[in-house]
């Protein structure tokens, strides 16, 4: 901005009508409007994928309370926040089936959700993360299908973590689907990063190949978890 007056007295700027302040708090609810501007819980957008698109990083987006549903993979490649109101309060599922529910590739944050009913032939059907950090979530009753000549062997039904951190959540129920097979790490597939105070609990496949009902790790570190009740 420029200084005003040409003297100012108190140390004030103008700023143009069109200047965004960094570090926004974007609104998405239920009963929101995709032609609002998302700025206020009484403006919020109806879709998850609008503010995702609109954020920038250093930015917020606040799910309130309620199902949402997703047609496509909800993708985070800046550092923003994705929280929502409660792990038991927003809730995150797909509208079909071999849908991804969250990629995340920047260094973001996920917390206060629930991600359930994701599938893919790929890596990690709930979430997949390559940076960032996801604390306070539940990856539930989500599954993986494996296709001859498509799939790799890699695949997770809950969360594959490529690297980043994975805090005070629980993988519980996810499932390699009967007839499937070549399931790594039902519950969680790990290549590096950090899993701390997390609970890996009743993650299961029925046949086909299959290494680690509850966590398949090739590196990183796991501490102060409870992994139960997994069964292959």
């Amino acid at each position: 901005g420029t200084p005003h007056p040409a003297t100012p007295s108190i140390g004030c700027y103008e700023y143009s009508a069109s200047y965004v302040p960094t570090h926004r708090t974007i609104f998405v609810a239920t009963d929101g409007d995709d032609t609002a501007d998302g700025r206020s819980k009484d403006t919020a957008f109806a879709t998850v994928t609008n503010a995702l698109a609109h954020a920038q990083t250093g930015d917020t987006v606040y799910l309130s309370e309620g199902a949402y549903t997703n047609g496509v993979t909800l993708t985070i490649d800046k550092a923003i926040a994705l929280v929502g109101a409660g792990v038991d309060k927003t809730v995150l599922s797909p509208s079909a089936e071999l849908i991804q529910g969250i990629k995340m590739t920047a260094a973001g944050r996920i917390s206060k959700l629930t991600l359930t009913g994701f599938s893919t032939h790929d890596t990690g059907s709930a979430l997949y993360m390559s940076a960032g950090t996801a604390d306070t979530i539940r990856v539930t009753a989500n599954w993986q299908r494996y296709i001859s000549g498509v799939s790799s062997l890699n695949n997770c039904a809950g969360v594959y973590l490529k690297n980043g951190a994975l805090l005070n959540s629980s993988i519980d129920h996810n499932q390699a689907k009967t007839g499937y097979g070549g399931t790594q790490g039902v519950g969680i597939y790990m290549e590096n990063g950090l899993v701390e105070n997390c609970d890996v609990a009743d993650n299961s496949r029925n046949s086909g190949e299959f290494y680690g009902a509850g966590i398949r790790t090739s590196g990183g570190t796991i501490r102060n978890c409870r992994i139960l009740r997994n069964v292959s």
